[in-house]
């Protein structure tokens, strides 16, 4: 998802399905068809049985949609609401 996210970004969502927070542009975490891991994409369409499709926003290495079709609705696991970068350790005070 660079350059919207980066990594070791942090992700604050909001969990289960619910029809107006699985809409395209938002940044959704699901879970990936084959190996079981989760995602973090783009939807870029919703159908009306639920099921939607994903994109990356680095289209010439992301792994979405595009190759595995689109997903089921119980493979959405939550909407990302936003992404902050933790403090390096160096700042942090005891």
């Amino acid at each position: 998802m660079v350059p919207a996210l980066a990594p070791g970004d942090r992700l604050l969502c909001v969990g289960g399905f619910r029809r107006r927070l699985c809409v395209p542009g938002a940044i959704v975490v699901a879970k990936a068809p084959v190996p079981e891991n989760l995602l973090v994409k783009r939807v870029s369409r919703v159908f009306p049985d639920g099921s939607f499709e994903v994109e990356g926003d680095n289209r010439d290495v992301s792994r979405d949609s595009r190759h595995f079709g689109p997903l089921a609705a119980p493979a959405y696991e939550g909407r990302v609401l936003c992404a902050y970068r933790p403090w390096p350790r160096s700042l942090w005070r005891s």
